[in-house]
């Protein structure tokens, strides 16, 4: 419920037709998005902001974009140092599939820190795509970020994140020589210039219990 409207729906983004629908049913509609481009310098003031003025928590709002602020700059901090014959890169993200040698999905959702630092995603498409061999060889990215997740169950997926405190570094040697072992991939850029990254993913279970935590 919401201090100036019975009733408000929030969305990332809303077709017109579903717009339509939804205000057809006496609903207000408020999108906001901390997702496409979070490091955008107006960022949390269009979307925290504009949550805590619907539901009149102002004040708590504020703290929150301040909160938010001044962690996002820590990020925009050491991108402003990365050189500029960095810049243009070609990055390919993959969520760790099944195994090592079961490609898993690359995407450019969630992963805006990307363009943010100059670099360019090699996957320009929309959602999720699933390459192959051929495909990661004809792009021959610079860099390769697999993404360690356990959100589809995967036990790798621990390795990185909340639960891998007893992960020591050459576990994570190894898994990075059995992906460069891949197929082809001895002659990547990314491969030869010993730019094979890993990341972790946090699910939204976890994201719960942080965030429980810092309260």
């Amino acid at each position: 419920r919401s201090t100036l409207f019975p009733y408000t729906t929030l969305f990332r983004s809303l077709a017109e037709e579903s717009f339509k629908i939804t205000t057809s049913m006496g609903c207000a509609v408020l999108c906001i998005d901390l997702y496409s481009d979070s490091y955008a310098p107006d960022a949390a003031e269009k979307s925290i902001l504009a949550v805590g003025k619907a539901v009149g928590v102002e004040k708590r709002a504020q703290a929150l974009t301040d909160f938010y602020n001044e962690q996002a700059k820590k990020v925009t901090d050491v991108i402003a140092g990365i050189p500029d014959s960095e810049k243009g890169k070609k990055v390919y993200v993959e969520i760790m599939g099944s195994s090592v040698k079961d490609y898993g999905s690359t995407t450019n959702m969630g992963v805006c820190e990307i363009s943010a630092a100059g670099l360019k995603n090699a996957y320009t498409g929309n959602s999720y795509e699933t390459w192959n061999t051929e495909k990661i060889l004809a792009e021959n990215p610079d860099i390769i970020i697999i993404a360690f997740t356990q959100y589809y169950g995967l036990k790798k997926g621990a390795l990185l994140g909340y639960d891998s405190k007893s992960t020591t570094d050459e576990q994570l040697e190894k898994l990075a020589e059995e992906y460069k072992s891949r197929p082809g991939w001895s002659s990547l850029s990314a491969v030869k210039n010993g730019k094979v990254l890993f990341i972790y993913l946090c699910q939204r279970s976890e994201e719960r219990r942080v965030g429980k935590e810092c309260r």
